[in-house]
């Protein structure tokens, strides 16, 4: 019997709005997988404040004791979902000890808000989510604040899985067609052709794809559909230009999808939140939710994509040994 997808989820919060609109996917995955969901509040410790020292005592004994209620009530309120749940809470850096519980735990997805009680409308480099999606041994669902309310997830009926043919990004296209699979959604393998700025011209018009870059990726695409078809799964295929992280924006919000599942390792090397790159770019202003997938740490025959397929498309260089 193949395993579940997803059986443990550490959902972080620190009770702002879009930790609870994270939470309420946490209990949406939680109620269909299932899987039990650990919800996790840290106390973080300021710069200017030692937690040894009397009075910082005090202060984070205070913070706990103001966090316990309404933790409670989470719980509660997932428990009458039919969701197992328990909260936990730490004293430290949020993004260090969000990767650390999820490692002890085993958890298969960390959930969490796109930022939090800051403010911030954007995720800065050194941010919380940032550091997460960089550190956690799991993939991570990063969830962008939804401003009407009330709020709720309304399912997986249309997922976007980007792909540049690196091993990175089939993992995660693996990962989009489990969940496909498992909720019955449409999934959409896109491919963003970046184009290319010849130096004897400057100009705007000079910026081209060669033909046979698009034939060849047509035709690598077209591979990977039949492998997802054959296998049940309502997949389309699209290539698309310019920016990437851009085109990737564009192309969630013009199909109508409710998800993005990608990679954080490309062809170009480490994209994992650096300045500039395609990962930032996307969970920066993403208005659905981001699921990275950094590795896909599940055995060869509980993947959909066959080590022979990966071997024919993907690029086989180990990420690493790549450059910019």
């Amino acid at each position: 019997m193949k395993q579940p997808l997803i059986k443990r989820i550490v959902v972080a919060t620190d009770f702002s709005g879009c930790a609870e609109q994270a939470l309420e996917h946490a209990a949406f995955l939680g109620k269909a997988c299932p899987a039990t969901v650990d919800i996790l509040h840290v106390v973080e410790v300021p710069p200017d404040l030692h937690p040894d020292d009397v009075l910082a005592e005090r202060y984070f004994d205070h913070r706990r004791k103001q966090a316990e209620t309404p933790l409670d009530e989470l719980v509660q309120q997932l428990v009458s979902m039919g969701v197992a749940a328990r909260w936990r809470q730490q004293l430290g850096i949020p993004s260090r000890l969000i990767n650390r519980a999820a490692e002890e735990l085993g958890a298969d997805l960390v959930t969490l808000g796109a930022y939090g009680r800051t403010g911030l409308a954007e995720i800065l480099l050194g941010s919380t989510a940032q550091r997460v999606v960089e550190g956690a041994p799991c993939p991570v669902l990063t969830v962008h604040p939804v401003p009407s309310r009330p709020y709720a997830p309304k399912g997986m009926r249309h997922i976007l899985a980007p792909v540049d043919f690196s091993l990175c990004s089939l993992d995660a296209l693996d990962y989009a067609a489990q969940l496909a699979t498992q909720f019955g959604a449409m999934l959409t393998v896109l491919h963003v052709m970046e184009p290319v700025l010849f130096e004897r011209e400057r100009a705007a018009d000079s910026l081209a794809v060669a033909p046979h870059q698009r034939e060849r990726a047509a035709a690598r695409l077209a591979d990977l559909c039949h492998e997802l078809q054959g296998q049940g799964i309502a997949v389309e295929t699209a290539i698309d230009g310019g920016n990437t992280a851009e085109a990737i924006l564009t192309g969630t919000n013009r199909r109508g999808c409710d998800l993005v599942v990608m990679g954080t390792r490309g062809r170009r090397g480490l994209t994992s939140l650096i300045g500039g790159s395609v990962a930032e770019g996307v969970l920066r202003q993403a208005t659905v939710p981001v699921l990275t997938v950094k590795r896909l740490r599940m055995p060869s025959d509980a993947r959909l994509l066959s080590a022979e397929i990966r071997m024919r498309v993907g690029d086989q260089v180990p990420v690493g040994e790549r450059t910019h």
